[in-house]
């Protein structure tokens, strides 16, 4: 550490040790009924940073997975089943590379093939204002539109990729949206803790994802693809993440 010209010069040398691990992802799967064949994906992703205690980051996504597997689960068992199959993804191996989910559609082209729309959460659980940005076609703008006039409230919304997993599903062009709080300064910090989460920051988000479910099972078929922009947009992480398989 020294002076130059009234500027701090650092120099560090960091090492590091990788290991390979094994890890699983945790699937929930609610079958549909006459359009069983199409599936609805939400997601999460289950690890945080070793640098975290991830909270928000994203143990907060997860409850926020888990509370409409249960809202979805409590009324199939009353007969009040979707269309199409819910299938209810928290995926592991997010931090070091967004692997959980690209081995999972790897090994389950079946199932990739049958995903017609994914919601997926990263940065969930704070009373702060929640934005989407998502990969599809231009009409989802009027449908995202008209769940917030549903829900009673808005969110900003922008189109594009975002470094999350959502891109492992790009190289289908399956249409996309992911959910996030605004104000986050602590990723994957040891300030990412419980005194973060507030119970009131789950509302808009299960909120907002159980009507624009139910509002895409009723569709007679969901919009796919992507515009030209986002396309263009994608090619830039085509091989940083390695999800064109």
């Amino acid at each position: 550490l020294f002076s130059q010209n009234d500027k701090v010069i650092l120099h560090v040398e960091l090492k590091t040790q990788v290991q390979k691990k094994e890890s699983t992802n945790t699937i929930g799967v609610i079958e549909g009924t006459d359009k069983q064949d199409e599936v609805i994906l939400i997601s999460g992703h289950l690890d945080s940073a070793v640098s975290s205690k991830g909270a928000v980051d994203d143990a907060g996504a997860i409850g926020t997975v888990m509370a409409l597997a249960e809202k979805y689960k409590a009324l199939s068992d009353k007969g009040v089943r979707t269309h199409r199959t819910l299938y209810f993804a928290c995926w592991s191996g997010h931090e070091p590379g967004l692997h959980g989910s690209k081995y999972f559609l790897q090994q389950n082209q079946d199932i990739y093939k049958r995903i017609k729309y994914n919601i997926n959460y990263d940065i969930i659980g704070m009373a702060t204002p929640y934005s989407i940005t998502y990969a599809g076609v231009k009409d989802f703008e009027a449908i995202f539109e008209k769940i917030f006039e549903k829900c009673g409230s808005t969110l900003d919304i922008f189109s594009g990729p975002v470094p999350c997993d959502t891109l492992n599903l790009t190289s289908n062009k399956i249409p996309s949206l992911t959910m996030s709080n605004g104000g986050f300064v602590w990723g994957h910090t040891p300030a990412d803790d419980m005194k973060n989460i507030d119970k009131r920051g789950f509302d808009q988000p299960i909120d907002f994802s159980s009507e624009l479910i139910n509002y895409l099972d009723s569709l007679e078929k969901i919009p796919q693809g992507y515009t030209d922009d986002i396309e263009k947009q994608l090619d830039i992480y085509a091989t940083r993440y390695g999800w064109d398989f």
